[in-house]
């Protein structure tokens, strides 16, 4: 009974709302747009953007309109966003993907001089979403709100501890992870390599779980509302989880709450924890 739940008001409100969603290509950009497209119907103009050509992207589909735009890392990407941004005249929200692409959207909308109908949507400042990206960052701002975090080193700042670790790249997601157990491996693994651009991390153990959470904004029409569900790893391909074990934990849901504290995020974000051999 769409009266008793609100949706009926809820759909006049974004009537006429153009929706863009980023990297459109990748399973979490075409998952929102279908899911957009499922509760707004046509009430709502959906645009996606991608780096592809639109007839290998599904989301072209979905979508009432398709833009292709360079890689975030290309020289001309922060002129093309402009150049399309600037373009808006009606309601429109933005959505980044990406990791990269969030963080430049929310410098962008922190510059100001953006069209007044233009609403960028990122769950936190520039900062907060730049000290996400960066493991090593976000380690140390972990460990200054107190929570509990793998410890995290540059391979300058560390000896082969005698214990098995792990060498990853310090920036982005999905990343092939080098698991080290001896002073050999540890040699190997940072030569040829600039130091700066990889972690030395703590080894944990399964059961590796990711918490996709929800936290509202504060003054917003979901203020209050904190919503964790946690899917725990069954089998992964290329970094990617195939098959989940879904679950609710208060636990879980109260570390959501301080992390997006610490990090001074709102709307839609996730982490994941794994068991310490310390403890």
């Amino acid at each position: 009974r769409p009266d008793e739940w609100g949706i009926g008001a809820a759909v006049t409100a974004v009537a006429g709302t153009t929706f863009w969603v980023g990297s459109s290509g990748s399973a979490t950009g075409f998952g929102m747009l279908r899911s957009i497209r499922d509760r707004w119907g046509d009430a709502v103009r959906l645009v996606a953007l991608d780096t592809g050509p639109p007839e290998l992207n599904a989301s072209s589909v979905v979508a009432d309109s398709y833009l292709r735009v360079p890689p975030v890392a290309a020289a001309d990407y922060a002129e093309t966003l402009e150049r399309i941004l600037q373009l808006v005249d009606a309601p429109t929200v933005y959505i980044p993907i990406y990791d990269s692409e969030i963080l430049a959207a929310a410098s962008r909308a922190e510059a100001g001089g953006l069209p007044p109908s233009l609403r960028i949507l990122v769950a936190g400042c520039a900062r907060s979403i730049a000290n996400c990206n960066d493991k090593y960052l976000a380690y140390q701002t972990l460990t200054a709100g107190g929570l509990p975090a793998a410890c995290t080193r540059l391979p300058d700042e560390v000896r082969f501890p005698g214990e098995p670790f792990v060498m990853k790249p310090r920036y982005g997601v999905a990343s092939s992870v080098a698991r080290i157990t001896s002073q050999a491996e540890f040699v190997s693994h940072r030569s040829g390599a600039d130091a700066t651009e990889l972690v030395v991390q703590e080894l944990c153990d399964e059961p590796e779980i990711t918490i996709d959470a929800f936290i509202g904004r504060a003054g917003g029409p979901n203020a209050g509302v904190v919503c964790a569900i946690a899917r725990e790893r069954l089998q992964t391909k290329a970094g990617v989880a195939t098959k989940c074990r879904l679950f609710h934990d208060s636990r879980l849901t109260d570390l959501a709450r301080q992390i997006g504290n610490v990090f001074q995020l709102s709307g839609s974000f996730w982490f994941q924890v794994m068991a310490s051999r310390a403890d």
